[in-house]
């Protein structure tokens, strides 16, 4: 009986480390915007609401310290859309320069902890903080189980 308890037991951890390992980043497109009019946490908050709540963006994060920012959104060609609304309908904001880049573990953890305000440096000090889209619960779940994934991945066993 011991046996087939610790066989279980090891099954379970194999099982659980890999599935650990595997965490797969949903194909998002992912932008840094260097903008203009960034001047506080709360002008920060702002814009990324603003483009999470007509849907341009999937999540956005900017830093009022670095004037710059990271948008998630599903297609390509949604950046020209995102760009245009910040210049044109939202007051004060101008985007100075865009770069577009490949979503990775790191970069999306970056973006997460940027919401919550949390420098990069920093990130391995503490788990994610679950962060509230809106009404889009389903969505809030599915991107703070992603960052806690791969906040575990990379850091559980340096706060243990």
């Amino acid at each position: 009986m011991k046996k087939y308890i610790a066989i279980i037991m090891v099954s379970m951890s194999i099982n659980f480390l890999y599935s650990q390992s595997n965490i797969n980043l949903p194909a998002w497109n992912v932008s840094k915007l260097y903008i203009n009019g960034i001047t506080d946490n709360n002008r920060a908050d702002y814009l990324a609401r603003a483009l999470e709540k007509i849907d341009l963006a999937i999540f956005a994060a900017f830093s009022s310290v670095d004037g710059y920012g990271y948008v998630i959104y599903p297609n390509s060609q949604n950046i020209e859309n995102i760009i245009d609304y910040i210049n044109q309908a939202l007051t004060d904001y101008e985007v100075i320069k865009n770069e577009t880049m490949q979503l990775i573990k790191d970069l999306y953890l970056e973006i997460y902890s940027m919401r919550n305000n949390i420098k990069s440096k920093d990130i391995e000090n503490q788990m994610p903080k679950y962060i509230q889209l809106g009404p889009k619960n389903e969505l809030s779940t599915q991107l703070y189980e992603l960052a806690k994934q791969i906040w575990i991945e990379r850091y559980s066993e340096a706060n243990e």
